[in-house]
């Protein structure tokens, strides 16, 4: 993800942060709760601090786990809170690692290599805090632009196994602005994502110009191990409101809702619970609006 666009696009959203959330999408889960302890060890400043989330399910069984590996940049959980909060209340222990440092060296730490060794070693030091409160044996891992790459190739990277990734406008690009004094070193995918051996689930958007839908047809190309493996690809929809837009910040949704909508609900998170179910393919159905008719749904590209 190029720095010149993603950091004004992360810095506008926060700025929605304060406004009033609008109605919350719900569904039951496996196991619903309503209650949950959260916890945090590591460093900030290291890169190495890593969140946890544990629900209370209503069957009193151990929850399985769902990694969220977050874009570039977007070190704090609150951007993705809606859809934390989405998955603990159905029942499932998020962890979310953060993998880049939170001081100066988060202009010049350029190697993604680093960010992919944190990432999965913060989440297995958070497993190992949280012992058999969860089923780790039970493991998704689900990651956004950069993060969506590592989540790529988190088994053969020595992640805790997991059994499903989903990819959410996983980035690919490698270059910088020339003005921008640093050269990213990449992750090897091209050896790392044939030995992916468990169903991957990729999503991208219409509009995305930060990483476009060619760079997820491209990762899908070398995914050759994956049992099952596709490309949806979701399409802004300005008929009717609210406005769909189906570009690179449209996972993120902050802890209080903001910009939490149709995209989230029945794309994203829609993705996440299919994958989570043990769904072989995906489906989707992104509702109807008074007038308009039918949201356009995503088509596969695949």
């Amino acid at each position: 993800m190029m720095l010149r666009r993603v950091l004004p696009l992360l810095a506008a959203a926060a700025l929605l942060a304060g406004a009033a959330a609008p109605e919350a999408f719900a569904s039951p889960g496996p196991s619903p709760s309503g209650t949950v302890t959260k916890g945090s060890t590591g460093s900030a400043a290291k890169g190495t601090r890593v969140w946890w989330w544990v629900p209370q399910r209503e069957d009193g069984k151990r929850p399985p786990v769902v990694v969220v590996v977050h874009g570039f940049s977007a070190l704090d959980p609150a951007l993705y809170g809606a859809t934390i909060a989405h998955l603990w209340r159905e029942g499932y222990a998020v962890i979310y690692p953060q993998f880049q440092r939170a001081d100066a060296g988060f202009i010049t730490e350029s190697d993604q290599n680093v960010f992919l060794r944190r990432a999965v070693e913060t989440t297995n030091h958070a497993l190992d805090i949280l012992g058999d409160s969860v089923d780790r044996s039970d493991l998704v891992v689900y990651g956004h632009s950069l993060g969506g790459l590592i989540a790529s190739v988190w088994n053969p990277a020595g992640g805790s196994r997991a059994r499903a990734a989903v990819l959410a406008n996983p980035s690919t690009a490698t270059e910088v602005p020339a003005n921008v004094p640093v050269e990213i070193t990449p992750i090897p995918v091209e050896t790392l994502a044939p030995q992916v051996d468990i169903p991957v689930f990729i999503l991208t958007g219409n509009d995305d110009r930060i990483a476009p839908p060619s760079q997820s047809t491209d990762l899908w190309a070398l995914l050759t191990g994956a049992p099952v493996r596709e490309v949806w690809m979701a399409r802004t929809d300005y008929r009717g409101l609210p406005p769909v837009r189906a570009d690179h910040v449209a996972p993120l949704n902050f802890a209080n809702g903001i910009a939490y909508g149709v995209l989230d609900k029945r794309y994203y998170q829609g993705a996440l619970d299919q994958a989570i179910s043990g769904a072989t393919t995906l489906t989707f159905y992104l509702g109807s609006r008074p007038l308009t008719g039918p949201i356009r749904p995503p088509v596969r590209l695949r």
